[in-house]
């Protein structure tokens, strides 16, 4: 659940109807009050197999806001949609946000070490989760469910939003994250000695701003062991703070996931994946064997197909007990190997 206070009138151009998210074309989305704008793609999951008939009218469904890496557009849901509507286990909406013009997400600096040179802009941090928050109020979202999930530069950008404290999303996911500044450089010959410094000092306040985030009811995160571009060891004090941070709130720590070389979508070699970075498809795509092996926007695959609350306020999940298709319900265990998600 996003539970940003919420102002009804807030956005002069919030939609009537549901059909808003039927639109392929890049969505303009503006605040009542200041300046900036959010520009955005939607559009709607629906998995056939499951699901032969699109979702009605009435229907309030979940929302994926996804933040995508330096290398894509928001059109890119459009692009991947078939793909994600062959794992999905329910309907859902998929909106994925513009990076803002010459910024490396919220750093403002949008060239290749933004991450490094570019300055947090907070203002730019508040417009966005404002967005969201209007968007959880839209015609057909349940604002009950909605998820937040990234990829390196775009996971990046979902550890701002929670580091703000303004949205408490039901979940997010985090693939191949990568932080503002890095302490870790000795893979990096594109940094500059005179930078590091700097890409040090910026890593730790970065670090400091995520020991004091908002919590998301569950957070995973996918990250490959031999990453070069978003060092692992860096990760792993990232989502240690998240994890931290979650504990103190009384949530659950973060759940991970570490690739194997040759996990990642297309083996490294040094004429492909040169930078051991590229495991979009490993992190969120991808249908596993197992409740550990898979993300798809969050959701895990067989046995876990969807977990929510009950009338009781705990967290059970539906899985499926067997190949006979029997699904029947559990009490979540941390101590248990499954793994769940964005929408709880």
């Amino acid at each position: 659940m996003v539970t940003a206070a919420r102002d009804r009138s807030r956005s002069p151009n919030r939609p009537q109807e549901a059909s808003w998210c039927l639109d392929s074309g890049l969505r303009d989305w503006r605040p009542r009050q200041g300046p900036g704008r959010v520009q955005y793609s939607v559009v709607p999951i629906t998995p056939a197999e499951v699901y032969p008939r699109a979702p009605s009218r009435e229907a309030k469904l979940p929302l994926a806001v996804y933040f995508p890496g330096l290398g894509d557009k928001s059109t890119v849901v459009h692009e991947r949609a078939a793909d994600w509507a062959k794992v999905a286990p329910e309907p859902f909406l998929l909106v994925a946000p513009e990076r803002p013009r010459n910024h490396w997400w919220f750093l403002d600096d949008g060239s290749e070490l933004g991450w490094i040179r570019g300055k947090l802009r907070p203002d730019t941090v508040d417009l966005f989760c404002e967005w969201i928050a209007d968007l959880s109020e839209y015609p057909g979202v349940d604002h009950d469910r909605v998820g937040l999930f990234g990829f390196s530069a775009g996971a990046y950008a979902v550890a701002e939003v929670l580091a703000r404290g303004r949205l408490r999303p039901c979940g997010a996911g985090l693939g191949g994250i990568h932080g503002h500044g890095q302490e870790h450089l000795d893979n990096r010959p594109d940094v500059p000695e005179r930078e590091a410094p700097e890409a040090r000092q910026k890593f730790t306040i970065f670090l400091q701003r995520l020991a004091r985030h908002g919590g998301a009811r569950w957070i995973g995160a996918v990250h490959g062991k031999t990453d070069q571009e978003s060092d692992p060891r860096d990760a792993q004090q990232i989502l240690e703070a998240l994890s931290r941070r979650q504990g103190d709130l009384g949530l659950p720590q973060v759940s991970i996931r570490w690739l194997e070389a040759e996990e990642q979508d297309f083996r490294p070699t040094k004429k492909r994946n040169r930078s051991h970075h590229s495991y979009f498809d490993a992190s969120f795509v991808h249908a596993g064997s197992t409740p550990c092996d898979t993300w798809i926007l969050g959701f895990a695959t067989t046995p876990l197909l969807l977990g929510f609350t009950k009338g009781d306020g705990k967290m059970y999940f539906q899985w499926d007990a067997g190949s006979n298709g029997r699904k029947k319900w559990r009490y979540y265990d941390q101590e248990a190997a499954v793994q769940t998600v964005i929408f709880t």
